[in-house]
Parts: C-alpha cells; sequence; structure tokens
C-alpha cells in the first residue's frame, strides 16, 4: 500500500453546500442535516454570525431558491421573504 493511499482510506473529500468549494478530509468542517459545509462557511447568512449546530435554522423554502443558507436564533424567526429581502440589502441590492 501507498503511503498516500494509506491516509486517504474511509477519508473522502466533499462538497461544501455554501461555498461550493472541495472540503477536505483534514479541514474543519461542519455536518448537519446531511449536508457537509468549510466551517469558516458556516455562518448566518444575514448577520455573519459564527454558527452552531443546534443554535441555527435551514429556511427550507429559501433553500429552492438560492440554496442551502442558515440563520441565527435572531435571524431564524423572520419569515422567508423577510430574510430574502436582508440578504438583498446585505449584497447592496434593492431595499
Amino acid at each position: 500500500m501507498s503511503l498516500p493511499s494509506m491516509f486517504s482510506v474511509g477519508q473522502s473529500e466533499a462538497i461544501c453546500e455554501i461555498c461550493g468549494g472541495t472540503v477536505g478530509p483534514l479541514e474543519q468542517k461542519v455536518q448537519t442535516q446531511k449536508r457537509t459545509m468549510h466551517r469558516e462557511c458556516f455562518k448566518c447568512a444575514i448577520c455573519d454570525v459564527p454558527l452552531t449546530v443546534g443554535a441555527c435554522a435551514l429556511d427550507h423554502s429559501l433553500c429552492r431558491y438560492v440554496g442551502p443558507l442558515w440563520f441565527c436564533n435572531t435571524h431564524m424567526m423572520l419569515g422567508s421573504g423577510e430574510k430574502y429581502q436582508k440578504m438583498k440589502q446585505k449584497r447592496g441590492g434593492a431595499k
């Protein structure tokens, strides 16, 4: 067995659900709801506060339109339309 294959057994790369980049086996990652993300990508889509599993929420309605995005305790309670408007404002879109 070669050295590279010895270290890659059972470890595979995944795709970050948020940025679309590769998540290597040695990178810090978060796995929740059958999705994998870079640790640094796992933050509120509105205020950028770092999130922890169990203290955030995925908006399934928005997921269909803009992909999987998670929200902090403060923003998870907003309706999908209000979340979308706040995200547009953050990006400098229509206010």
